[in-house]
């Protein structure tokens, strides 16, 4: 919707539009990621990598601190067992 336009000329709805499909877009990223992350992790691929930890890796690559690393796979833990939102 926003290739080409200039954001000021269009409705609020098509701003609104293209704003749900972005949310939508980077939930599956984030959702994937999380996901590798965990698998990454459990079979320890990382050190494949040269990597001594998940923790290293994450930062190395992502950015990501500690806390984060283990939220995101705490999350992707507890993903298969939450219902699929609509």
């Amino acid at each position: 919707m926003l290739s080409g336009q200039h954001p000021f000329t269009l409705s609020a709805e098509d701003l609104h539009a293209t704003l749900v499909k972005a949310n939508r877009i980077g939930n599956r990223a984030r959702h994937r990621f999380a996901r590798a992350l965990l698998a990454l992790d459990e079979v320890k691929l990382y050190g494949h990598l040269g990597y001594s930890s998940i923790l290293q890796y994450a930062e190395k690559h992502f950015g990501y601190q500690r806390t984060k690393t283990l939220e995101t796979l705490r999350v992707a833990r507890a993903l298969p067992r939450l219902s699929r939102a609509a």
